[in-house]
């Protein structure tokens, strides 16, 4: 006589299948307020922008911020097209140099045994405690002993020692690459570098498109002020703020640039969610 399983599938209500929906879909609201209402207040007039308590509508929309915004930007003496080629170049450049140092740094400790692995480990861990501003200091005095100032590299270097990319590809590669596939590669005569470009990166696509949405929003959001003192070499975050911090008359300006700043990171992430949410289960990130 077969055994009877002593489990039973629990199976949902339509209360309670409702009530779920209703927790997601509030919380989920409740996420996207902060967007919601940057791109209200981008369309507001002057006069809306002040009201207390700030109101989640807008009365009368108008376009204006957006042409203001535009009409600052083109009366500068450096040419609109040479902030954002900045940024491109400092966006793009830091996300794959943090891609391929990230990932270079992190096989090793997934994969091999050596000397002091461990150590480094939790140095590379306890470094995600602290924020940038720590090492700030430091940071500036290595750039300029370098001569780097006013230049890409005193931003794209700095960007390549984050701890970040290195946890999240080590905790991946570990948790997806069997060992096996690599010491049959070994047997086939494969150097470590062709495993790492033809076998570790292509399997770990998910983990350097998460790296990629973190390293990209980091970049492009990146002023580089403190390193950066040229007209023509200053990112376009600086440019914009610059352009809308002539007093209350340009807080509508200002509020059209946040949101104007935040279109690119916000399509990435749209591009690259479900490789996000893998990585996430992957590594323990929440």
């Amino acid at each position: 006589m077969a055994k009877v399983s002593s489990k039973r599938k629990i199976n949902r209500s339509r209360g309670g299948n409702f009530a779920m929906f209703l927790f997601l879909f509030i919380y989920g609201m409740f996420m996207v307020l902060p967007l919601y209402y940057a791109v209200i207040s981008s369309i507001k007039p002057l006069n809306e922008l002040f009201i207390f308590p700030p109101r989640f509508y807008v009365t009368n929309p108008t376009i204006s911020n957006y042409t203001t915004m535009i009409r600052l930007i083109s009366e500068s003496r450096v040419p609109f097209s040479r902030y954002l080629f900045n940024s491109v170049v400092v966006a793009v450049g830091g996300t794959i140099g943090g891609i391929i140092v990230g990932s270079l740094a992190a096989y090793p400790l997934a994969k091999h045994k050596f000397t002091g692995k461990s150590i480094m480990y939790n140095i590379i861990v306890w470094a995600m405690m602290f924020r940038g501003e720590v090492v700030s200091t430091p940071q500036f005095l290595v750039v300029a002993g370098l001569g780097l100032i006013n230049t890409y590299w005193c931003i794209l270097l700095p960007s390549l020692s984050g701890t970040m990319g290195v946890f999240l590809m080590r905790q991946f590669i570990e948790s997806n690459i069997p060992d096996s596939i690599i010491e049959a590669a070994k047997i086939d005569g494969a150097t470590e570098g062709y495993i790492f470009w033809k076998i570790i990166m292509p399997n770990v696509k998910p983990a350097w498109l998460t790296l990629a949405i973190f390293s990209f929003t980091g970049m492009w959001n990146s002023t580089g002020s403190e390193y950066i003192y040229d007209e023509p070499m200053k990112m376009l975050p600086t440019a914009m703020n610059q352009a809308v911090s002539g007093g209350i008359s340009r807080t509508g300006a200002a509020s059209a640039v946040a949101v104007f700043m935040m279109i690119p990171p916000i399509l990435l992430f749209i591009i690259s969610q479900s490789s996000i949410m893998e990585t996430m289960s992957t590594s323990g990130l929440k």
